[in-house]
C-alpha cells in the first residue's frame, strides 16, 4: 500500500527528469559567425563545449579562443545552455539559445550578452533577375 501511495510522486519525478535531461541540439551543432564592423566572432557549438574565437576584419585570429563547458536542455522550442565548471562539471550559470525563422541563431549567455549568429560558410542567396 505504501508503494501505491508514493507512485504518483515517483512518476512526477521521472517525468521532470526526462524533460530536463541533457540533449544535443543537432540544429545548432557546428560553426556560426557573428559579423561586426571591426571583425567577426566565430562560434563553434559541440555536444559539450562552445568555442568562441574573435577575428579582425581580414579574418585573422585576435587572441586566444574561449572554451565553455556546457550542457544543453530543451526548453519551449529552444535550449537552455548550462555553463559548467571545467574542474568539477558543476553548473555555474545558465543561458539560452533559439533558432530564428530566418535561419540565424540567437544566443544569450551570462557575462557575454546576446548575440545573433549566422551559419558559417552560408552562401548568400542570389538576387532574382529582373
Amino acid at each position: 500500500m505504501r508503494l501505491a501511495a508514493s507512485l504518483p510522486g515517483l512518476l512526477f519525478a521521472c517525468v521532470s527528469f526526462v524533460s530536463t535531461a541533457a540533449v544535443v541540439p543537432q540544429e545548432a551543432i557546428g560553426k556560426w559567425v557573428e559579423k561586426g564592423d571591426a571583425g567577426s566572432i566565430g562560434w563553434e557549438f559541440a555536444a559539450e563545449q562552445i568555442i568562441i574565437s574573435p577575428a579582425d576584419a581580414a579574418g585573422a585570429p585576435q587572441g586566444e579562443a574561449s572554451k565553455l563547458d556546457v550542457l544543453y536542455q530543451a526548453h519551449n522550442g529552444g535550449w537552455i545552455i548550462v555553463l559548467r565548471s571545467p574542474e568539477s562539471g558543476a553548473p555555474i550559470g545558465e543561458g539560452a539559445m533559439q533558432l530564428v525563422k530566418d535561419g540565424s541563431l540567437l544566443v544569450m549567455l551570462p557575462g557575454i550578452g546576446e548575440h545573433q549568429l549566422q551559419r558559417a560558410g552560408a552562401a548568400a542567396k542570389p538576387k532574382a533577375k529582373q
